[in-house]
């Protein structure tokens, strides 16, 4: 039987210009997660010639990799636009392993 998996947004802040989104996926109890960006406001400053594409970040496996994927922005400077409750139960199980040991 084959699983399906659909990905949830964890967390997602913006501005102006664009938004960051930390989003993950669960299969068989196991998470895996990947920052998105929306840039597409950047694209009606730049002539079609000059759009780069923006290569996907890799998916990690491991809550603090994905944490690390968002550190690579300014995130905390941002506006909330999507916060998701699927986000507090990984945050309280890091808080319990971190604690325990």
């Amino acid at each position: 039987m084959a699983t399906t998996e659909s990905k949830q947004v964890i967390l997602e802040v913006g501005a102006e210009r664009g938004s960051i989104t930390l989003v993950g996926s669960q299969s068989g109890g196991s998470w895996r997660f990947r920052v998105e960006t929306n840039e597409s406001a950047l694209l009606d400053l730049l002539e079609e010639d000059d759009w780069l594409e923006i290569p996907q970040r890799p998916w990690v496996t491991d809550w603090h990799a994905a944490l690390a994927q968002l550190d690579g922005y300014l995130w905390f400077e941002l506006y909330p636009l999507a916060p998701q409750s699927a986000l507090y139960p990984m945050s309280a199980a890091s808080s319990a392993r971190s604690s325990s040991v």
